[in-house]
């Protein structure tokens, strides 16, 4: 695949030698101080290594920027149990509420509405397919009905732990599932949320205003062109890549990055990529090149999985994140990319938004969409995250 967009050459060059991702490991000779390593290890012990963080170092900024880190994690995780206790008042649950007793109120809804056990396949299939579309009014419906609460709870865990085996090693580490207080598990899945979506969110914020010199920003893309793009082939498929079934887990992020290809991202790859037989399992790169092998492509996983996307473009542009009953239409804009997520689990799935004709739409795949209203997105999700691509 010939790269053609004006800035693509330069940055595709530029991300064979130096990768700029959250996972970019540093070069510099500069050396971190115990405390200072203990003090990022209290996140994750990988920005120790981040080449950003070096950079930090070396301007004398990095404890401003910890303790910048510590400020905002006990600022939201504070507001993280407030909400937590509203919505699961709802529900007549609390935070003392044990996973087991989650299991077993959930239980009854299904016995009761549903001809199958909560341990069976039926189940796992329905819990599966309810996933699948957001049209089935997902938190939203759950909030305003009072007895499917608890097994839409249930549900979050329980389909986090069959898809993401990262969050599932582990919450399950740390002792018996079924022993756990819901308030133990709510800081956990706010901890782990943390990792993912606020760190680099913060490290860049942080960067643009107190250390541009160090910036690693990226042009911005053109918004129009990924609309146009996601319209078109919202409810079809581009012959020229190739498509993942539900079954295989969902075309959303191998769509959503079609068009942002088609905005102005550039591929960034080693030649080894161009001829690779399937995922090559990076987040460093970006790329999807049909070529002669048996699997059709060489792809990256930043390409096709929605953390990886985010992890691949979130030290690069804006990232806003917010509860979905807030005010996010006012951050939206034509071709941004917004992911949604349950109240329990990662992020877990990536549309294209966009006005047009007058309200704020979006195109999507894995169900398909073509200028949905946004309000099905957010009455979908708990909480949302936009990358802000220009």
């Amino acid at each position: 695949m010939i790269i053609k967009k004006t800035f693509s050459i330069v940055l595709a060059v530029l991300f064979i030698v130096s990768p700029f991702s959250l996972l970019s490991y540093a070069t510099s000779a500069t050396k971190l101080e115990d405390s200072e390593k203990k003090r990022l290890s209290f996140f994750d012990n990988k920005l120790c290594e981040n080449e950003q963080i070096i950079k930090l170092k070396e301007l004398g900024l990095l404890n401003e920027f910890i303790d910048y880190l510590y400020a905002n994690y006990s600022k939201h995780k504070e507001e993280n149990n407030i909400d937590a206790v509203l919505m699961l008042n709802n529900w007549d649950l609390s935070l003392d509420t044990t996973t087991g007793t989650l299991k077993r109120k959930a239980q009854k809804y299904v016995e009761k509405n549903f001809n199958f056990s909560i341990d069976s396949t039926e189940f796992k299939e329905f819990m599966i397919n309810y996933f699948r579309d957001e049209a089935n009014g997902g938190y939203s419906y759950a909030l305003n009905n009072k007895d499917f609460g608890a097994l839409y709870l249930y549900m979050c865990l329980a389909y986090e732990l069959e898809i993401n085996s990262n969050y599932a090693v582990e919450l399950t580490s740390q002792c018996s599932l079924e022993k756990w207080s819901l308030e133990k598990l709510f800081n956990f899945d706010y901890e782990y949320n943390f990792k993912e979506t606020q760190i680099p969110m913060l490290l860049y914020q942080y960067i643009e205003n107190n250390a541009k010199s160090i910036s690693s920003a990226w042009p911005d893309l053109n918004g129009t062109n990924i609309m146009n793009y996601a319209r078109t082939y919202a409810l079809s498929y581009n012959p020229y890549y190739f498509y993942i079934s539900n079954d295989d887990g969902g075309d959303c992020t191998n769509f959503a990055s079609q068009a942002l290809y088609n905005g102005g991202l550039p591929m960034t790859y080693i030649t080894s990529d161009t001829t690779s037989n399937g995922y090559v399992n990076t987040q460093a790169r970006w790329f999807c090149f049909p070529n002669s092998t048996s699997f059709g492509y060489g792809v990256s996983t930043s390409w096709v999985r929605v953390k990886e996307l985010y992890n691949y473009l979130s030290p690069h542009y804006a990232v806003y994140e917010a509860r979905t009953n807030t005010n996010v239409v006012a951050y939206l804009n034509d071709g941004f990319l917004l992911q949604g997520k349950r109240p329990l689990g990662s992020y877990s799935h990536s549309v294209i938004v966009y006005n047009y004709n007058g309200s704020m739409k979006y195109s999507a795949h894995s169900t398909n969409r073509l200028d949905e209203n946004i309000s099905t997105f957010l009455n979908y999700y708990y909480k949302c995250r936009l990358v802000q691509v220009y």
